[in-house]
């Protein structure tokens, strides 16, 4: 009964996020939220803030979830509130980012003209810790970590007070840095988000299951429209989303070492990024066969790697398109991994 549950919510969560996504794309661009996609020619405006759309398509099939377990399941509902409300708050600082802008173009930190102002990178991490107040809740019951080797290691009140935290908010930033192809952002969601739910799913909690098998099938409809060449830009408020969903699942669901190790190819994002002051970019220059050039002689980021080193090993430069793909298959890789170690 319970499996049939699970697909259902998933079917309707694609299916719902679907047709939001698409009856959005036209809104947020007539209410001034696009953004230039910087790798194609022209520089067109595209729809930004997608996010938007894939939380409300989320959000909208969990509630029905918690309708569904207290009213059919008889079943407590409350942890299942907190889990939302933490995922929600973590999305509403992407959402605040995305919305804003100014419409005449200003030069940003990484040297091109947009349109976007967003919140500084101080103001970010701040305000996503308050969105690990409902889940401190549940946490505090999480006094130790289980090492598979190693065994039971207690940590007290280190661990919801101290640990969790520093954990939810680096997990809920750190997808915020690897962007700038189009289908990366919702395909590193749906396959972080897919392998947790599989995760869950196998050692038979069902319930943390369906929020991730949930936000993986938004994230799949969100790629429908945003796979290259892009309709609608993620922003900020998708990868926020994707985040604070995975931050949140891990530490309810004690997860933290499978989500560790899947999470490598984002970690090493974040101290590539750090090797430049936060104030580089992903995205690279549009060349005339398609192709995308590095912008910088170093490399600081995922992006620059699938720039660079093609050229250097198989004599070949990769399009937008490509570099996505094999940053995805990267992640792949590791999610596939983790699932064999961890499960």
């Amino acid at each position: 009964m319970y499996n049939l549950l699970l697909l259902t919510l998933v079917l309707f969560s694609f299916f719902l996020t679907f047709i939001l996504v698409k009856a959005f794309i036209p809104l947020l661009f007539k209410n001034n939220l696009f953004c230039i996609d910087q790798q194609k020619k022209g520089k067109p405006k595209v729809s930004n803030a997608g996010g938007i759309p894939t939380f409300l398509g989320f959000f909208i099939t969990i509630i029905v979830f918690i309708f569904v377990s207290m009213f059919v399941f008889n079943q407590h509902a409350f942890q299942y509130t907190l889990i939302l409300s933490s995922i929600f708050l973590g999305t509403l600082v992407g959402i605040i980012d995305d919305t804003r802008i100014n419409l005449t173009l200003k030069k940003s930190i990484y040297g091109n003209k947009q349109h976007k102002v967003g919140l500084s990178q101080f103001v970010k991490p701040v305000l996503t810790l308050f969105a690990y107040v409902p889940i401190m809740f549940i946490v505090l019951n999480h006094t130790f970590l289980e090492f598979p080797v190693f065994g039971y290691v207690h940590l007290g009140l280190f661990y919801p007070f101290l640990l969790a935290p520093l954990i939810f908010v680096v997990v809920t930033n750190s997808p915020n840095l690897l962007a700038g192809t189009n289908g990366l952002e919702g395909g590193i969601m749906f396959l972080l988000t897919l392998t947790l739910g599989v995760f869950f799913f196998l050692n038979n909690n069902l319930s943390l299951a369906i929020f991730a098998f949930v936000a993986s099938a938004s994230a799949l409809a969100f790629l429908c429209f945003n796979w290259c060449p892009a309709k609608v830009l993620p922003g900020d408020s998708l990868t926020y989303f994707s985040g604070v969903t995975f931050a949140s699942l891990l530490l309810v669901g004690r997860a933290e070492f499978i989500a560790g190790f899947i999470y490598i190819p984002l970690f090493i994002e974040l101290i590539l990024k750090l090797k430049g002051k936060m104030r580089v970019r992903s995205f690279g220059d549009l060349q005339k066969n398609n192709t995308i050039k590095k912008p910088y002689k170093r490399i600081f980021s995922w992006t620059h790697v699938f720039m660079h080193y093609p050229k250097k090993i198989i004599d070949k430069k990769f399009t937008e398109k490509q570099i996505t793909i094999s940053i995805l298959l990267l992640q792949l890789l590791f999610c596939v991994l983790g699932l064999i170690l961890f499960v």
